[in-house]
C-alpha cells in the first residue's frame, strides 16, 4: 500500500529510519524517487543484518514535493527452520519512521500488499512506497 507523508514548504530536514524485525538475514535500500523517473539512493542497511536502516536525512522539505521514498527489503530465511517460514512471513514487522513533516514523527507499517514471498518460501521481499507532498 502506498502512503502519504505531508510536508510544509520550508527547509526542515525530512528523515527516514527503518526497522525490520525478523529471524532471517535482511538487506534494505531506501531511495528517493523524483518525478520523471530519476532515483537517488538515500541509504542502505549494509551495517545491519536484519535490514534496518539508521535515521538518515532524505532532503529539505521544500525539495521533496511530488517525490516518493521507496524502501526495498529482502529477507533470507535459509538459516531458519523451514517449518517456521510461513510464520515468519505472516509476522514480519517493518516500520518506517519519518520526521520533519507537518505532523511531526509518523510511523508507517508493512501492509499485507507490500510483502511477497518466493515460491519456495525462504525469501521475503517488501516494497514500501511513501509519497511526499507539500500541504
Amino acid at each position: 500500500m502506498t502512503n502519504t507523508y505531508y510536508l510544509s514548504n520550508n527547509d526542515n530536514d525530512i528523515t527516514i529510519a527503518v526497522t525490520i524485525s525478523t529471524p532471517g538475514v535482511g538487506y534494505s535500500e531506501a531511495d528517493k524517487e523524483v518525478p520523471g523517473g530519476a532515483s537517488v539512493k538515500i541509504n542502505d542497511s549494509s551495517d545491519n543484518v536484519t535490514g534496518s536502516i539508521i535515521k538518515t536525512v532524505v532532503a529539505k522539505a521544500d525539495q521533496l514535493d511530488g517525490c516518493s521514498v521507496e524502501v526495498d527489503t529482502i529477507v533470507d530465511l535459509d538459516a531458519v527452520d523451514p517449518a517456521l517460514w510461513q510464520s515468519c512471513f505472516d509476522n514480519i514487522k517493518a516500520t518506517y519512521f519519518l520526521t520533519g513533516g507537518i505532523n511531526g514523527d509518523i510511523q508507517f507499517g508493512c501492509d499485507d500488499d507490500d510483502k511477497k514471498k518466493s515460491k519456495k518460501g525462504n525469501i521475503i521481499t517488501i516494497a514500501k512506497i511513501i509519497h511526499l507532498t507539500i500541504k
